[in-house]
């Protein structure tokens, strides 16, 4: 009886051994895929219409328009809703209390992707290219 209680203790020492160095080796796995704000690096047709559709599912919008040099010089983008203006282009006064979106750029493991203000994160992007912002 002496044996197996012996035998016990040193399975649960083992145990416990095994689950602490895996529970440090996925803590470093961790830290090594943190994603970090990004810029792109080769601009094009497709990246942008990649990034519109993709902001537009994040943020849950109809249609996002972007600039073709979104994202190229700083990881951050605030979008704000067009002002509403009438036929003739001449603005339509009226009061608008939602505040702008912001969305970032990221990279991580060397694919990028975008993050709302609150952290949500979308799948990586597959035709838009960027390295980490300065």
């Amino acid at each position: 009886m002496q044996a197996h209680a012996k035998s016990r203790a040193r399975l649960g020492w083992w145990l416990m051994t095994y689950l602490l160095l895996a529970g440090c080796s996925l803590q470093a796995d961790d830290s090594q895929a943190e994603a970090l704000p990004a810029v792109i690096t080769e601009p094009s047709a497709a990246s942008t219409l990649e990034l519109e559709r993709t902001i537009a599912t994040l943020l849950q919008m109809q249609k996002v328009t972007l600039a073709a040099g979104a994202f190229t010089q700083t990881p951050n983008l605030t979008l704000a809703r067009l002002e509403h203006k009438d036929a003739n282009g001449v603005l339509i006064m009226g009061r608008d209390y939602e505040s702008p979106r912001i969305v970032q750029l990221l990279i991580k493991d060397g694919q990028c992707l975008l993050a709302d203000e609150q952290g949500k994160q979308s799948p990586p992007l597959t035709h838009t290219r960027c390295k980490p912002a300065k």
